[in-house]
């Protein structure tokens, strides 16, 4: 990801402070030590969506926290479930894909100098959900993100919150 974003040109920049993610450019740590995620995914109970530490000390992981530790968008609009057949369509395009999800590294090489405007936002907030903001096991982006319209205006802290939660909960709690 920080790779990425080094070799963003200046309009690209701008294109991602629209969308509201303008502090993931000053992105500069390339991992996370695994002791400190083993502690937090040992220790965080997702029906108060807290870190429970053994010490008595806790503290949530809500929207606000979202919006404070990373710096996207609190508020807004509420990201759709599912996203429309020409929603997908468009997504599909942009990404020279048939009918599968893209491959996050099929996504990243498509960032080059060249690509601007719509076509770069969307590809931009794909790849941010898919492996920073909302990541998962998959090597795919996750469908339902195809809804997400290049805008700040999307309540992106929520979303992030809300996948967290759906991956610490057992599936049958879901």
């Amino acid at each position: 990801m920080v790779e990425m974003l080094d070799k963003l040109t200046k309009s690209q920049e701008a294109i991602v402070r629209d969308l509201g993610l303008g502090s993931i450019l000053a992105l500069k740590c390339t991992d996370i030590p695994t002791p400190l995620v083993l502690l937090l995914a040992t220790y965080y109970d997702p029906a108060s969506r807290s870190v429970k530490l053994p010490n008595g000390a806790s503290f949530r992981i809500d929207a606000i926290t979202s919006h404070l530790v990373l710096g996207i968008p609190y508020g807004g609009i509420k990201v759709p479930t599912k996203s429309s057949n020409r929603a997908k369509a468009v997504i599909l395009k942009d990404t020279n894909q048939s009918s599968q999800a893209a491959k996050l590294d099929d996504l990243i090489s498509m960032i080059n100098r060249d690509l601007e405007g719509d076509k770069f936002a969307r590809i931009f907030m794909l790849i941010v959900l898919g492996i920073f903001l909302c990541p998962s096991s998959s090597s795919r982006v996750n469908r339902r993100y195809y809804a997400i319209k290049c805008s700040c205006a999307f309540e992106l802290s929520m979303l992030v919150c809300m996948m967290l939660r759906r991956m610490a909960l057992p599936s049958d709690i879901q």
